[in-house]
């Protein structure tokens, strides 16, 4: 073993072959085999390898350091806000069991069409019924509303009191269809 010293590098062991170079290098207190062909084509993958290696390295500091991925702590709400959140979190639940009973007439409405076998006017009547429902989109309304508490509670609150009128006015219809399903079908609602 000779100790050949270059720019911070030492070379504490060296063995060649007809194939390969291996050496043991030291680097300030850090050791490490290179393992090289003499051809040189693995030197590219090795650089690629190494550079690949510090990036990661950068990119676990940088996470960790958590100065990049820190979110800006929330402004303080005002006394206005908080209010304003609850009235909007009040006419949500007041809203609540409305929502409850149109989806559950929405899937007997659903189920009647989906297993309905005759007379097209009573399906068409009913699927226009159920259309006229669907076009209200209240759905999407709602899921929106529900969101906007936290973020903008006076226009939260103003949606929903809208929200609460078309639902009246969709379970108004909903249970027009209802009636129609249980008029014709008495107790399997028209199913075969």
């Amino acid at each position: 073993m000779d100790g050949r010293e270059g720019k911070g590098l030492v070379e504490i062991g060296r063995r060649e072959s007809r194939r390969c170079v291996r050496s043991v290098l030291l680097f300030h207190s850090l050791a490490f085999v290179a393992y090289v062909p003499v051809a040189g084509a693995a030197w590219p993958v090795i650089l690629l390898l190494g550079v690949g290696t510090v990036v990661v390295i950068i990119v676990l500091v940088l996470f960790l350091t958590d100065e990049r991925y820190r979110r800006p702590p929330k402004p303080e709400r005002d006394v206005g806000f908080i209010e304003a959140r609850m009235v909007a979190g009040n006419r949500l639940s007041s809203l609540a069991p409305k929502v409850v009973l149109l989806a559950e007439k929405e899937g007997i409405v659903d189920d009647f069409l989906a297993g309905w076998v005759s007379d097209d006017e009573t399906r068409r009547t009913v699927e226009g019924l159920r259309r006229e429902v669907s076009a209200t989109g209240f759905w999407r309304r709602f899921v929106v509303a529900s969101a906007l508490i936290e973020e903008d509670p006076a226009r939260a609150s103003g949606e929903l009191r809208l929200l609460s009128l078309v639902a009246e006015a969709a379970l108004e219809k909903l249970n027009e269809a209802e009636r129609i399903i249980e008029g014709i079908g008495g107790g399997n609602g028209g199913r075969a």
